[in-house]
């Protein structure tokens, strides 16, 4: 014990002036220095490589703490799937729905934003009185339809259909159905589970409106029905969504905005989004259902309510 005490007192005596030439015992070399490390000026010794680990040159790194959560209206439906401020839909022309029902379903089961949808409209679903309900049932949406009838003349084409998304809403009613050679239309009324309070209801219509249809018969039809449900229900929204063709609902409707801007068949803007409140939605363009010739649309809601505005 003396001699490994008087071991350590040698060692912190000679080892700033001198080399000490003795036994140093194996647990002693960890704290030991040595002597070119000592006499060896700092800038004289090798450098380590830019970036590795030990360089001086390199700041210590720090890791980034995350702050706050990711924006953009993407990330905010993803948060709030099922309680958005508006409804997010899905709009398509699918040139008859019976042979796509296997797409929509396999879009429903394999995309997250189509499967949380509040609302699939689809427009040109080719349906009619003959197509039972069952046949074109999906379980996690309630099918409201709106086949064309002998009224319009047609053999064939024509119809449109609402999905609702059953986590989004329950209690959806039928206000209005009308097929005629000019325009056919289904309207809806639904309360959702979740609704700001500055609105009363959403009423969704789909529309589709032939390319060889009389353009002032169809939306004098749709003024009709939509005005009068303005006056019953004056803070409610009102979204009406479809294939417009040739025709703008803004010139019977001028307060009503048009939430697409991007090309939908070719370089046309043939499916129409208005609703009676600005900036309302944003439209992002979808794959087309099978051979349809029309892309499909997802709208964002883009809403922000009053309570979160003040």
């Amino acid at each position: 014990m003396v001699k490994f005490s008087t071991t350590l007192l040698d060692i912190a005596r000679l080892q700033q002036d001198s080399v000490f030439i003795g036994f140093i015992p194996p647990d002693l070399h960890c704290i030991v220095r040595s002597t070119r490390d000592h006499h060896q000026p700092r800038d004289s010794l090798p450098a380590p490589h830019s970036g590795e680990v030990g360089d001086p040159r390199r700041p210590p790194r720090r890791r980034r703490r995350k702050r706050g959560k990711r924006g953009g209206l993407h990330a905010r439906l993803k948060a709030r799937a099922s309680r958005p401020q508006l409804p997010s839909l899905l709009l398509a022309n699918v040139r008859s729905l019976e042979n796509k029902l296997d797409e929509l379903r396999a879009r429903i089961t394999t995309q997250r934003e189509i499967r949380d949808c509040c609302a699939l409209i689809v427009t040109e679903t080719w349906l009619s009185a003959k197509v039972p309900e069952s046949a074109v049932q999906l379980q996690t949406h309630s099918v409201h339809r709106g086949d064309h009838t002998d009224p319009s003349g047609k053999v064939k084409g024509g119809g449109v259909c609402v999905y609702i998304n059953n986590l989004w809403c329950g209690d959806v009613q039928t206000i209005h159905k009308h097929c005629s050679p000019h325009v056919e239309m289904l309207l809806l009324k639904c309360r959702p589970y979740y609704l700001p309070r500055e609105f009363s209801a959403v009423f969704l219509a789909a529309v589709y409106i032939p390319p060889r249809a009389n353009s002032s018969a169809a939306l004098g039809k749709l003024h009709e029905a939509i005005s009068a449900l303005e006056t019953a229900h004056p803070d409610a929204v009102f979204i009406v969504a479809g294939d417009f063709n040739h025709c703008n609902l803004r010139t019977v409707l001028p307060k009503y905005f048009q939430h697409v801007k991007i090309p939908t068949q070719d370089q046309n803007t043939l499916d129409h989004v208005y609703s009676n409140i600005r900036e309302a939605y944003k439209a992002a363009p979808c794959p087309h259902f099978g051979l349809s010739d029309h892309i499909s649309l997802f709208l964002y809601p883009a809403y922000r309510q009053r309570l979160k505005l003040n």
